[in-house]
């Protein structure tokens, strides 16, 4: 992942920059900093862009240049970012999310820009985020206040079919299993289970694995587990296979995570082993 912007050489003397603040849920996550360029990706997550300074965020989709002081983005849309000093909170809304499904639904070109004045309930509590004064039960307080103010503007889902939710059910168990045993353990063709469940969650089964793997990467690095461990424990290859993987959704290797100069990762270890019993 791109690298937050440091700050200018007469603030160095006086202040150490802010580290970028991470908080990872299972179903979701946040990501806070001063300002980014980052290279086009394809997040698997659908994304919500928060200006937490006056400026509002520069990204670049479908080759248009867009300003925004709320830019929210559906899942798998190729964007960029032209935002060196403006400062933001990022929102990843994993596929496990319940309101994931919403915001696959989005027309084209799956980008929308809001202004600011639509949520005033919600500055405050990005800018406490922003300045890592917020806990873990509180950051995902906000995590929950900002999807829901944005589902809210988006069409209304029908309820997920329920084999579809039995899958994922499965695969909350245990994402590594082969997809032809997940299919007899739902009672489907695996041909049937693949279609019902693009049509049902808006992407494809295989992308949902990857999801979780990528998820699961990320508890692992914020744990503080190495590379070669944390392929394992999720499920790629090797560590070659996540970083590529990685990369294609973040802009940039895992390995920028494990900087402590950078990021401020939450939850802790001893944190983390409880939400990964709880995925």
């Amino acid at each position: 992942m791109p690298s937050p912007r440091p700050d200018a050489p007469s603030q160095r003397a006086e202040t150490a920059p802010r580290r970028s603040q991470v908080y990872v849920y299972a179903d979701g996550f946040m990501f806070s900093c001063d300002g980014m360029v980052a290279p086009r990706t394809e997040r698997y997550t659908a994304t919500m862009l928060f200006a937490t300074s006056d400026e509002p965020i520069e990204i670049e989709v479908g080759g248009q240049r867009e300003r925004a002081e709320i830019a929210v983005l559906k899942p798998f849309v190729p964007k960029s970012l032209h935002s060196p000093h403006q400062a933001f909170v990022s929102i990843g809304i994993n596929p496990m999310h319940p309101g994931y499904r919403a915001f696959t639904r989005m027309a084209a070109p799956g980008f929308a820009a809001m202004p600011r004045s639509l949520f005033p309930q919600l500055a405050p509590r990005l800018h406490a985020l922003r300045n890592g004064v917020l806990d873990m039960p509180q950051a995902r307080h906000v995590f929950e206040q900002c999807v829901e103010a944005i589902t809210r503007l988006l069409p209304p889902l029908r309820p997920l079919d329920p084999r579809i939710e039995r899958v994922t059910a499965l695969l909350a168990r245990d994402h590594r299993q082969a997809l032809d045993t997940l299919a007899d353990q739902a009672c489907l063709s695996y041909y049937r289970m693949s279609h019902l469940f693009s049509h049902e969650m808006g992407l494809s089964l295989r992308q949902y694995v990857l999801s979780l793997k990528i998820h699961a990467a990320a508890r692992c690095i914020g744990a503080g587990l190495s590379l070669t461990a944390t392929a394992h424990e999720a499920g790629f290859t090797d560590s070659a296979h996540l970083s590529r993987v990685w990369t294609k959704a973040f802009g940039g290797p895992p390995s920028h995570f494990l900087n402590e100069r950078r990021f401020a990762i939450q939850p802790t270890q001893a944190v983390n082993a409880a939400l990964q019993e709880a995925a």
